[in-house]
């Protein structure tokens, strides 16, 4: 099956376990640009089923990858502090989703809806109700590795 397809098939996937099935038979060299989206769906199901670890561990290896990407510029550049951040708030830690804003660390260029994202997300967080919804690793702490350098 074509990468691009097995990617859309995975998130049209009602179960987060077969999705993350289908993603595993993709290959990530084939993707070309469409790498963001595949690095976001790995994480997304990862902390759908749970496994809040996985979700972490496949994040630090994407994020060694050489993937093109300019820090804070368009999808590619924010893809991975909006997965950390939303691996944050899915374990209940709205502070730790706020260490990967825009302007934490760098000043981005661009990004205003990333940041709109992330706020909304974070005002979401902050309600009781919303943090439950993401399964049995809620209470694993924050990975380590923080934002696009790999380090804090």
């Amino acid at each position: 099956m074509d990468a691009v397809a097995a990617l859309v098939a995975s998130q049209l996937e009602s179960d987060a376990g077969e999705s993350l099935r289908l993603l595993r038979g993709v290959q990530l060299d084939e993707l070309t640009e469409m790498w963001p989206f595949y690095v976001s769906a790995v994480q997304r199901n990862h902390v759908l089923v749970g496994d809040l670890s996985g979700a972490a561990s496949q994040l630090e290896l994407f994020q060694s990858l050489p993937l093109p990407r300019v820090p804070g510029v368009g999808f590619t550049g924010s893809v991975f502090d909006l997965c950390f951040a939303l691996l944050a708030l899915a374990r209940q830690d709205p502070g730790g989703a706020m260490r990967f804003r825009p302007g934490s660390r760098r000043k981005p260029r661009g990004g205003k809806a990333c940041a709109s994202f992330r706020g909304a997300f974070v005002g979401c967080a902050r309600r009781r109700d919303f943090a439950s919804g993401f399964g049995a690793g809620a209470s694993e702490g924050l990975s380590p590795t923080q934002g696009s350098g790999g380090s804090q």
